[in-house]
């Protein structure tokens, strides 16, 4: 009987951790510094080929090590891909007045927020690289610690 049971499980436990992360092409952040997020500062991420062709959402997200200071935080986020090669530009703006997400990281709690507005188009191989800034009006923005992109496919 126990083998039973131990056979089912592994049987089952590729199938459920697959499901979960098969989907997500890339989550990534880059840490900011401690000093805050200064204007002419820019997270970079170089996204991996593109496993097959489809949409995938484009999540931006930030965290801070406490309440933000403003509702709402204006940012532009470019993207280059190559083979075809083709540029996008968009300016985005980060709802920060609602309730963040929150979890804790060597024992700092952190909040996060986030924004999804925008799919992508992604040929199978397709590479490329995501720049972003922001373009508010204060040189530093105080307490932003990490700026982060999810991409995921959309099925």
């Amino acid at each position: 009987m126990p083998k039973t049971i131990v056979r089912a499980i592994l049987t089952i436990l590729p199938v459920l951790t697959s499901s979960c992360i098969g989907n997500t092409l890339q989550h990534q952040f880059v840490h900011i510094g401690k000093d805050g997020w200064y204007r002419n500062d820019t997270a970079t991420f170089d996204l991996p080929a593109a496993t097959s062709e489809g949409r995938h959402a484009v999540e931006t997200e930030i965290r801070t090590v406490c309440p933000f200071q403003y509702q709402k935080l204006y940012v532009v986020r470019e993207l280059t891909l190559q083979a075809p090669l083709m540029a996008y530009k968009d300016t985005i703006c980060i709802e920060t007045a609602g309730s963040p997400s929150t979890y804790n990281e060597k024992g700092v709690t952190l909040r996060c927020y986030s924004h999804s507005d925008s799919t992508l188009l992604l040929k199978e191989g397709q590479k490329g690289q995501m720049k972003i800034y922001h373009i508010m009006s204060r040189e530093v923005l105080p307490h932003i610690t990490d700026i982060g992109i999810k991409v995921r496919t959309i099925r």
